[in-house]
């Protein structure tokens, strides 16, 4: 690991213990997983390696494109409610119904961030 990928780990701990009150281990590694998984993939192009591409990689637009992806995974999640033709599905469609609202929030969140700041 270079010295910015430490640097880059150390601060990215600092960041989420200071933003969330308690993140659970299960969070923390999946995080981890993630990331590893990210410079695997990336390699070079991976904003965690380096300080360039920390500074100028577009993590806004990739958070978008992922919203995007959680918006049409909940939409069908509620399609297949429907196709299924359970009896009781109230409560299963609230809950997406909520979580696609979060979705839309957090794109529209990250659409003003955008550009206003970037």
């Amino acid at each position: 690991m270079s010295e910015f990928e430490k640097l880059y780990e150390s601060m990215f701990h600092a960041e989420i213990n200071s933003v969330l009150s308690d993140p659970s281990q299960e969070l923390i590694n999946v995080l981890k997983a993630k990331r590893e998984f990210g410079k695997t993939k990336y390699k070079e192009d991976s904003f965690q390696i380096s300080l360039k591409n920390a500074k100028e990689i577009d993590t806004i637009l990739h958070a978008k494109e992922e919203i995007i992806d959680f918006i049409n995974y909940t939409v069908h999640s509620l399609v297949q409610l429907n196709l299924r033709g359970e009896e009781d599905i109230y409560q299963k469609r609230e809950n997406l119904v909520h979580m696609l609202e979060y979705g839309h929030t957090l794109y529209v969140s990250l659409d003003e961030y955008q550009k206003a700041f970037l």
